[in-house]
């Protein structure tokens, strides 16, 4: 079953993501005023990447999509939640599309339940990567520390030095 599917998915990815695409703007706001062949971008290349791991089951296929170009471009076009219920939504736009196609009430959930996997498993790998994004790097956060535990550079009585009486490092002196 796994083969089919991928081999269907790729037959009808084209028109799965233009559909997808204009669906957008009519689904959620955030997407009214983004370009449809930017949507159609990250639409092949999740559709391609989710063919790809459903003919190897190979996880790193979906890591690899979390930080593909486009799909990167869409998260930063809108919010994170937004990119998850349009990745959702594609899912169940594939769905509907594949269904007709497969025959048996049994292979038909077999095959959903194989397209939400592999969905499941990419918008796990894209929470991954949003996390990864919004956390400072290591070199940042021990800077910051650093610089919070920097005492209080005051007078002897405790007020703080004018701006103007800082020294720069190099300057040999005030500034």
């Amino acid at each position: 079953m796994t083969a089919d599917l991928a081999t269907l998915l790729a037959a009808e990815r084209d028109r799965l993501v233009d559909d997808w695409a204009r669906s957008l703007g009519r689904l959620f706001p955030a997407f009214t005023h983004r370009p449809v062949h930017d949507l159609t971008a990250v639409g092949r290349a999740v559709a391609d990447g989710l063919i790809r791991y459903l003919q190897t089951s190979e996880p790193g296929v979906l890591r690899t999509l979390a930080s593909h170009d486009a799909v990167v471009w869409l998260g930063r076009e809108v919010e994170f939640p937004e990119v998850l219920r349009s990745l959702m939504t594609l899912r169940e736009q594939a769905g509907r599309l594949l269904e007709p196609q497969i025959a048996g009430a049994a292979a038909q959930a077999q095959a959903y339940a194989r397209l939400v996997a592999a969905t499941d498993l990419l918008l796990v790998e894209l929470a991954r990567a949003e996390q990864h994004r919004h956390r400072p790097a290591p070199e940042v956060g021990a800077a910051a520390a650093d610089l919070e535990a920097l005492p209080d550079r005051g007078d002897a009585a405790g007020a703080a030095l004018p701006p103007a009486a800082v020294t720069l490092a190099g300057a040999g002196g005030r500034v």
